[in-house]
């Protein structure tokens, strides 16, 4: 009994109740949470078999009692809802369940990483089994991996209804419960590392929710392994971004998972925040004909990981329908992530125009550190515009085709995915000159996702073009127009010699 009770403690631990617990999740739902789970416990402790001849002979699909997000209404404020509850799921394709290693995914600490060639030790977890056929973690560290499991084959699963599963190979590397020397991501943060193909959760010091039970922050942190292998890698090798990178630069850099927002005065003291957005700040941009090759490479590579950070916010919501899941673990994320249009004070999505992105691009920073950390926080603003039009799509198309949202979700997904593929195709060619011109902008992004799409109804299409026209200066001027029951965005030239 003492050894249960010690166990329940443990497992409290990541999310313990601090004083301002409150705003977060509800303190009544979160004491009948883990008062249940500790009554499991105790009722079991009776029953439970022994470690050794249970639980270190398990494979195959395995039941385990896991903290795991509920299916709530997405609409819900975080106030109003326990977001995430223990329930008894199956861990497929386990092959041992000590290590936690299956088909989906394999697990290393205390890790090294030499030209990018991982190693590390295989975890040990425990746990004990029910009357039930169930099994229960018997600490933190335990849950944690189980936990991580459970997401990883989650979103594998979903792989294979998007045709990504051939990009995402299996099992997936997860590194846990190892320290990152020379990175100024120390504590706190989830990462995926591109060359590794290994996402990483460092230590964990809040006392909120703790990363590895966020299944939002490890689905955004999962799709960034898409967008490197389907976009990044392309984009590195074309020649212009080869012969024009600054020597103090480092590689390209388009997967932080949430920046280093405090201890930054430049940052704290900027313009950037929500009603920026509101701003024209470039006018004086409007006669500019042509720029630097630094400059454009900054302006692409700001809109590209914009491009990156909102679809992975979308793929967290996608996922754990909550739109606000970054904030039960990192307490400082600011209002710009939040996946609310009445939040943003919008009718609908808006996106960040071109001349806003060349402003940010083209300012006066004191040094690179100064520009990195601008440059790395802006995109998240451009990437939350991102976000916002693909979690509205879904809704839109949920309504229409009357889909849950799981199915209208999954559409998006695919559709996203098809078309990061022919980016990353486009990129590897593409021809980088210096005309601003010729500059590809958000809404270019979202007309040709469009044309993958293939929106079948009407608001569906709507809702595209009036985010397309979100850029009052954009002297691209189109209507949605139906062939074959099928709506594309198109010209009003080509409406007409489609008439005829």
């Amino acid at each position: 009994m003492l050894q249960r009770l010690f166990v329940f403690f443990i497992l409290c631990r990541p999310i313990n109740v601090p004083t301002n617990f409150n705003r977060l999740v509800s303190r009544r739902c979160l004491c009948t949470t883990l008062t249940t789970y500790l009554t499991t416990i105790l009722f079991l402790s009776g029953c439970g078999k022994s470690f050794k001849s249970e639980a270190l002979t398990a494979n195959g699909n395995v039941k385990v009692l896991l903290l795991s997000n509920k299916q709530v209404n997405s609409e819900l404020e975080v106030e109003e809802a326990n977001p995430f509850e223990f329930k008894v799921v199956e861990l497929f394709n386990i092959y041992d369940l000590v290590s936690l290693s299956g088909k989906y995914a394999r697990f290393y600490t205390n890790a090294t990483n030499k030209e990018n060639n991982l190693k590390g030790t295989q975890p040990i977890a425990q746990f004990f089994k029910s009357k039930k056929g169930y099994f229960v973690a018997k600490n933190n560290f335990s849950l944690e991996l189980a936990t991580l499991y459970y997401h990883t084959q989650n979103l594998a699963l979903i792989d294979q209804k998007i045709g990504a599963n051939q990009l995402n190979l299996l099992p997936r590397k997860i590194v846990i419960g190892t320290k990152i020397s020379n990175s100024s991501f120390q504590e706190n943060n989830a990462i995926y590392d591109g060359g590794m193909d290994a996402i990483i959760f460092l230590n964990y010091t809040e006392s909120n929710l703790a990363l590895p039970f966020n299944g939002g922050i490890f689905a955004h942190e999962y799709f960034h392994s898409m967008f490197y292998k389907a976009v990044q890698k392309g984009l590195e090798s074309n020649p212009f971004f080869k012969e024009n990178s600054d020597p103090s630069e480092s590689k390209i850099d388009l997967n932080l998972a949430v920046p280093k927002f405090e201890k930054n005065k430049f940052i704290e003291n900027s313009k950037m925040n929500p009603h920026t957005l509101k701003k024209d700040l470039s006018l004086e941009l409007n006669d500019i004909k042509s720029l630097s090759k630094q400059s454009i490479k900054d302006y692409y590579i700001l809109l590209l990981k914009g491009l990156n950070e909102g679809i992975a916010d979308f793929w967290g919501w996608a996922y754990s329908q909550d739109k606000n899941f970054i904030l039960h673990s990192i307490s400082k994320v600011p209002s710009i992530r939040t996946l609310d249009l009445k939040a943003h004070e919008l009718r609908i999505p808006e996106l960040v125009t071109q001349n806003m992105i060349l402003n940010e691009v083209m300012g006066t920073f004191a040094d690179q550190e100064e520009k990195s950390a601008y440059i790395n926080y802006f995109s998240y603003i451009i990437g939350t515009r991102f976000a916002l039009f693909f979690k509205e799509l879904v809704t839109v198309i949920s309504k229409e085709r009357k889909l849950s949202t799981d199915e209208a979700s999954t559409i998006v997904m695919k559709s996203i995915f098809t078309y990061l593929t022919q980016l990353g195709e486009k990129l590897v060619k593409h021809d980088f000159n210096q005309s601003k011109v010729d500059l590809i902008s958000s809404q270019d992004l979202i007309f040709e996702f469009s044309q993958v799409l293939k929106p079948t109804k009407l608001p569906e299409c709507q809702l595209i073009l009036d985010t397309f026209n979100s850029d009052t200066k954009n002297s691209k001027k189109l209507s949605c127009l139906i062939k074959n029951e099928i709506y594309a965005l198109s010209a009003p030239q080509e409406e007409s010699a489609s008439e005829k």
